[in-house]
């Protein structure tokens, strides 16, 4: 493997691992607390990091055979299952929110999703140009389509962090406050770093998504040091 390659697999992987760490010990604080909301935000986080799975998969799987996973794997990997994600976000925000015609966004969630999803199989049978070229084990050539999956994903998920943000910061609770900087701090780095990803692959976008999964652990977990330290 040439040497970009085997750092975009290990800085992917270094995503996912992160992303999934931190929703992890978000979903173990529903044992304290005994709260949905908990549960649905760690898994939510887990599933925000579909995009780098398949080359991390393919990564992993290429230290074996040279070629990593097949094309429609990998675009299949890459966003099939982001809807449900987000479907899951959008529901665990509604207490916190309180989301105006709550039913409404959910309905328009789901129409727009099987229309995706739908579009992505077809494709993927007629034109896997319209999804996009894998161009390297661990890099892909976004199409059409799969920019607008995406688009539509990461305005979706963005936008509602920054609303979740937003709120907290008005909040009178220092500690809540502080959360909800923490909060607009996570979502302002993973947007700037899913953007430049979709532009141009650097180790520089990663450790700036990885960074942004860090934070907003400290912002809906906030550890007793962090607590300590910013709120002195």
């Amino acid at each position: 493997m040439e040497f970009d390659v085997i750092i975009n697999g290990i800085f992917s992987l270094l995503i996912v691992i992160i992303c999934t760490i931190v929703g992890i010990k978000i979903i173990i604080k529903y044992k304290k607390n005994k709260n949905r909301t908990i549960i649905l935000i760690g898994i939510a986080w887990i599933g925000i990091a579909e995009p780098w799975w398949p080359s991390s998969i393919s990564f992993i799987v290429a230290i074996f055979n040279q070629t990593g996973i097949s094309e429609n794997l990998y675009l299949i990997l890459n966003c099939a299952f982001l809807p449900i994600f987000l479907l899951i976000w959008i529901v665990a925000l509604e207490d916190p929110l309180m989301f105006y015609r709550f039913k409404m966004i959910l309905i328009i969630h789901i129409i727009v999703s099987i229309v995706l999803e739908s579009s992505l199989f077809y494709f993927l049978l007629t034109d896997i140009s319209v999804i996009g070229n894998v161009i390297s084990i661990v890099d892909i050539n976004f199409g059409i389509l799969t920019k607008i999956f995406l688009i539509y994903i990461l305005l979706t998920f963005v936008i509602t962090g920054f609303i979740f943000a937003i709120r907290s910061l008005k909040v009178d609770d220092p500690e809540i406050k502080l959360r909800g900087k923490f909060f607009l701090i996570a979502f302002t780095l993973f947007l700037l770093g899913a953007i430049m990803e979709t532009i141009l692959t650097t180790i520089f976008n990663r450790i700036i998504l990885f960074s942004s999964a860090i934070i907003f652990y400290f912002g809906y977990i906030t550890p007793d040091k962090i607590k300590a330290y910013f709120l002195k």
